[in-house]
């Protein structure tokens, strides 16, 4: 009997970021950008599971911490948050 299973790579396709003004906005913003992303990526992992297309145009809306760490927003909800990645 033959093994009629898709391959990885008939699976997993390459995602292309198309959104002409990621990373744009303001501090609130990119935090609930990032927010959104990691909690996102929780919940994949979690589950064993792959980012549909959707799923991954919220994780390539995360933009790291760099630009947020000395923010009043980041200050203010840093212990807000429970179990979120530091």
């Amino acid at each position: 009997m033959r093994n009629t299973r898709p391959t990885c790579a008939a699976i997993h396709k390459n995602f292309r970021i198309t959104d002409e003004h990621l990373g744009e906005g303001g501090p609130k913003a990119k935090f609930q950008a990032n927010i959104n992303a990691i909690r996102l990526l929780k919940e994949l992992e979690a589950a064993g599971q792959q980012a549909s297309p959707e799923q991954q145009e919220v994780l390539s809306r995360y933009v790291g911490w760099g630009g947020l760490a000395l923010t009043p927003l980041t200050r203010k909800n840093r212990h807000g948050l429970p179990n979120m990645p530091s």
